[in-house]
């Protein structure tokens, strides 16, 4: 198999100006310690940040498509100068912001003194009350805030795609790799994809939006790639391979049934537990099984479409006797 893998991106081609602006900007702020003074040197330090931001990721992208993975640390030697640039104007862009939140902070804290003092005792009372409460500051809490720690998705998705690849005895395709290896790795993504949308949803308590699911875009354009290779050989492929590529379509949709009649009748098991215990008798009505009657529905929906596709289990839902 050939170690090329999906490399189709195009590599990200270095901006002159750009990059006179890193090595000009960089220079300033290392010699003498030097720091930000003014939004318009945050502007251009942002600026720059982006566009080392970017470079890193097109690099890291590419590797992943190419091999499966994310590149180590000594992988990264071509762009290891670069990550240095971009951790360093991250610091002092940060740095500047921070200097500028806690300046307005004790703005507002001397703006609250002063204000809570005036007329309250003599002028003499007033000053050394105003003087006692700016030399204790206290936090003011309105202003507090938690860094969210920082959750490497990409990351997270590429372990777990390595993982089930090896519990199957598999490895990365490529572009050389046929149509049946093609589409169960197209079914292996379409399954962490699936999974982690979902776990995506349940945690914002809505529908992710592409913003919410840039983290996995590497794996998206991934999956899209091997769909579009797969119509490919399917369009020049011989018979043979047409009609192999039909069965693991089948076996796909089986698999993706299967793993769906699994997910629902965990959930009709749990629903029907409760309702033993809390009644000490099983189900009799439709009214006793309306919390989960969209569950049911579709519990029965995908049994039924397995059992015509030939991959129907000895399985049978808990709930039979409703």
């Amino acid at each position: 198999m050939s170690s090329q893998g999906f490399d189709v991106i195009k590599e990200l081609r270095p901006d002159i100006d750009m990059a006179e602006l890193v090595d000009v900007l960089h220079s300033q702020l290392q010699s003498s310690n030097h720091v930000l003074k003014a939004r318009d040197g945050l502007r251009k330090v942002c600026m720059v940040c982006g566009y080392l931001r970017a470079r890193i990721k097109n690099h890291d992208e590419k590797f992943f498509l190419r091999e499966g993975r994310l590149p180590v640390e000594n992988e990264r030697a071509t762009i290891d100068q670069m990550a240095v640039k971009h951790r360093e104007m991250k610091r002092y862009a940060r740095n500047f912001a921070a200097a500028r939140i806690q300046s307005l902070a004790r703005g507002k804290r001397a703006r609250r003194v002063v204000w809570g003092a005036a007329g309250k005792g003599t002028p003499t009372e007033v000053l050394e009350n105003i003087r006692s409460e700016m030399a204790a500051p206290k936090a003011i809490e309105e202003m507090r805030f938690e860094r969210k720690g920082n959750i490497d998705t990409l990351q997270a998705l590429v372990e777990r795609m390595n993982a089930e690849r090896k519990l199957a005895g598999r490895e990365y395709p490529s572009m050389d790799s046929s149509a049946e290896e093609l589409h169960a790795e197209k079914a292996l993504i379409k399954t962490v994809l699936k999974s982690h949308t979902k776990a995506l949803s349940d945690n914002l308590k809505r529908t992710p939006t592409a913003m919410d699911l840039e983290a996995a875009k590497p794996v998206f354009v991934l999956y899209h790639i091997i769909n579009s290779r797969i119509k490919e050989l399917n369009s020049v492929g011989a018979d043979t391979e047409t009609a192999r590529s039909k069965e693991v379509i089948l076996k796909e949709r089986i698999h993706d049934l299967r793993q769906e009649a699994k997910r629902l009748k965990v959930i009709l098991g749990k629903y029907e537990e409760a309702f033993v215990a809390k009644h000490g008798r099983k189900m009799k009505t439709q009214n006793e099984i309306e919390p989960i009657k969209k569950e049911y529905a579709r519990f029965k929906d995908v049994k039924r479409e397995l059992q015509s596709l030939g991959g129907s289990s000895t399985d049978r839902s808990s709930m039979s006797d409703v």
